[in-house]
C-alpha cells in the first residue's frame, strides 16, 4: 500500500459517515481530516524522535492541529467526527485477551504499542 493510497483510505473512512448521510462538512472539519490522513500516510511510519519534526512541518501548513503541550504530537490524537481533537490515551481503554496464540508471536498493549 502506498502513502497516497493509505491517505485516501484514511479519509474515506473519516468521511464514511457524512457521506452516507448525504451531509456537507465544514471546511474547518474537512482540514482536520485532511491533516490527521496525511500525518498518518505519510508520518505514521516514523521513529518517535522524528515525529515532532513532522508535527512542525504540518503546523506550518495547518492552523487546525492540537498543539496543547509541546510533548505530544499529532500521533498521539485522534479526530473525532465533530473534528475536536482528543488524546489516545484519554480514549484507549484496557482490553481483555484470551491469551490464545494464535500466530506465534505475543502482543503486549502498552501506552508505547497502542499509542505510538
Amino acid at each position: 500500500c502506498t502513502q497516497a493510497q493509505m491517505f485516501f483510505s484514511l479519509m474515506q473512512s473519516l468521511l464514511e459517515g457524512s457521506v452516507a448521510s448525504a451531509k456537507i462538512l465544514p471546511a474547518d472539519h474537512l482540514e482536520c481530516y485532511s491533516v490527521f490522513a496525511a500525518a498518518w500516510a505519510f508520518g505514521g511510519t516514523l521513529l518517535r524522535e522524528s515525529r515532532q519534526a513532522f508535527h512542525d512541518s504540518l503546523a506550518q501548513l495547518s492552523a487546525y492541529l492540537p498543539n496543547e503541550s509541546s510533548d505530544v504530537t499529532i500521533f498521539d490524537y485522534k479526530v473525532t467526527p465533530d473534528a475536536d481533537w482528543e488524546l489516545w490515551e484519554d480514549v484507549a481503554t484496557d482490553r481483555e485477551h484470551d491469551n490464545i496464540d494464535r500466530t506465534g508471536f505475543r502482543l503486549v498493549n502498552t501506552r508505547v504499542t497502542v499509542c505510538a
